[in-house]
């Protein structure tokens, strides 16, 4: 491994989303050694797969595996910093498995809320000022919902307790929730939170994504 900050190198990531995305995958952690937020993006354009997401075994990249994986510079815009470019030609390396809390110690909860900020489900105005697109936080007295979306699908949403605030209406990209039950009692959760980068968004509004729950009761 190379040392210092450099983007042309092998870093390990935690993985914590893979969450639907247009038929792809966002895949999104925090990076080992420092804890930043990490997005990975595919050099050339194109979705990253659940396909691509795999290691050289052909077992699937699972959240909260820690992978080695080359990375090709920056690919930041002004609302999703986060963003690095990947070498998928070379593939992924499991380095170990990663607990709840063992990330936290890599990774602490975030204390803002500039995702959350006017208590909407949407920003409608202004996103860049937020300064970052993923947030980890622990929510309260939550209550998935099932609703029935304008494609005459039901999706599924999340409410929640923050800071004593009530958030309502949260859409949920983590795949592993799509298919419970309406009113499904969750109680005490860490989630990730994400806001896109996509000419929908531009028009219509930047949804905030619960892109993955982490159960803790």
């Amino acid at each position: 491994m190379k040392g210092g900050f450099d983007w042309f190198m092998e870093k390990e990531i935690i993985i914590l989303t893979k969450s639907a995305k247009y038929g792809g995958l966002c895949v999104a952690g925090v990076d080992f050694k420092t804890g930043e937020w990490i997005r990975l993006v595919k050099k050339g354009g194109g979705q990253i797969t659940n396909n691509i997401m795999r290691y050289r075994d052909g077992s699937y990249v699972k959240i909260l595996d820690c992978i080695a994986v080359h990375t090709l510079g920056s690919a930041a815009t002004p609302i999703q910093p986060e963003n690095v470019y990947i070498d998928i030609k070379e593939g992924f390396v499991k380095v170990k498995k990663i607990s709840i809390g063992e990330l936290l110690m890599i990774h602490n909860l975030e204390n803002h809320k500039n995702i959350l900020g006017n208590y909407s489900h949407v920003i409608r105005h202004n996103v860049e000022n937020v300064g970052h697109s993923l947030e980890l936080i622990k929510v309260q007295n939550a209550i998935l919902h099932r609703v029935m979306g304008s494609n005459g699908y039901y999706k599924s949403k999340l409410d929640f307790y923050y800071n004593n605030v009530h958030y309502m209406n949260m859409s949920i990209t983590d795949p592993d929730y799509f298919n419970v039950e309406d009113v499904t009692r969750l109680g005490e959760l860490i989630i990730v939170l994400s806001i896109p980068d996509d000419d929908y968004s531009k028009n219509y509004g930047y949804f905030k994504f619960v892109a993955k729950i982490f159960r803790l009761n």
